[in-house]
């Protein structure tokens, strides 16, 4: 989720396609993981495989990989931390109200989406239906080792954040140190932890929002900037009560933030100080026509995939 109303407060510094990375001096993206599984598996459903599985959200991940190779621009995966066998705890304790939030949100949408099945006469419900169920839908450890799978073959290589951390906090250390030039991720806390460039995506259509570029608009340091965004209302900590994207730059400098609110800001501080080594890798072109074809993908749209990555 990320900053609430961001957008609302920063404006994007232009908008973009893959046609003008480079020309924006974007040549290797950072891949917000889960933005992208989240991103493909909430838009309408068509393709499917042979069980009867939806699969679309593989084609229009892979569309845009293909559409990223076309434009050379490079690409690195960075996943959340996946919950462990032995595991007591979830892993980031300040992310538990967020994430318990989200569980009642989707139990909701699950008991609304039933009423509207069980009132379905005549198909009147069907686009509230598929709409409705499209909130249900959880990024399920089978998807994310799909997913994974498709990188493999593909020859991306990927990471996951270490316990304690974030996607965000990982994708942030790889445009800190070089390895990439700007995060492609719906979530501005990818700003908030420190990464000076982050594409965001809104219907079919993308945006730059460079933090140098907003912190000069602002006149405002990056400390404050973090405490804007903590003000507003984040992942990790409620927002302050009756301070909105209209009066929080007249007013953040004389807020005192809560307990949490500290907690929250100090989190956004903390840099990925975990190794990261990244490397180049080979693809496999056969395991990925195999699995294409697996995935109910029709012969045309496997060559024309295939013809890209493997050029």
């Amino acid at each position: 989720m990320g900053i609430k109303n961001f957008s609302k407060l920063f404006d994007s510094s232009k908008e973009l396609t893959y046609q003008n990375f480079n020309e924006n001096n974007i040549n290797t993206v950072v891949i917000d993981a889960m933005f992208a599984i989240h991103y493909a598996l909430k838009s309408p459903f068509k393709l499917t495989d042979n069980n009867g599985n939806y699969t679309h959200h593989i084609k229009l991940i892979l569309n845009d990989i293909v559409k990223r190779k076309k434009n050379n621009i490079k690409e690195i995966w960075c996943f959340d931390y996946q919950k462990k066998v032995d595991d007591k705890d979830f892993h980031n304790q300040l992310k538990l109200g967020e994430i318990e939030k989200r569980k009642k949100v989707r139990i909701k949408a699950e008991k609304d989406l039933q009423i509207l099945i069980d009132t379905n006469k005549n198909n009147e419900n069907n686009e509230k239906i598929e709409k409705k169920f499209r909130q249900t839908i959880r990024v399920t450890s089978k998807i994310i080792a799909e997913i994974k799978y498709v990188l493999d073959i593909l020859g991306i290589q990927y990471f996951e954040a270490d316990k304690g951390f974030e996607g965000e906090q990982l994708a942030c250390a790889l445009v800190k140190n070089n390895y990439a030039d700007a995060v492609i991720s719906n979530d501005f806390d990818v700003l908030v932890f420190g990464a000076n460039k982050l594409v965001t995506k809104k219907s079919k259509k993308m945006y730059l929002y460079n933090l140098p570029d907003i912190l000069d608009q602002h006149k405002i340091c990056f400390k404050d900037f973090i405490k804007i965004g903590v003000i507003l209302g984040c992942d990790f900590a409620p927002k302050t009560p009756k301070i909105g994207v209209k009066t929080v730059m007249k007013k953040y400098k004389a807020v005192e933030l809560t307990s949490i609110q500290e907690q929250a800001y100090n989190y956004f501080l903390k840099n990925y100080d975990k190794k990261i080594c990244v490397e180049e890798k080979k693809n496999n072109i056969d395991n990925l026509i195999e699995f294409l074809v697996e995935k109910g993908f029709n012969k045309k749209a496997i060559s024309s995939i295939v013809k890209i990555i493997d050029a």
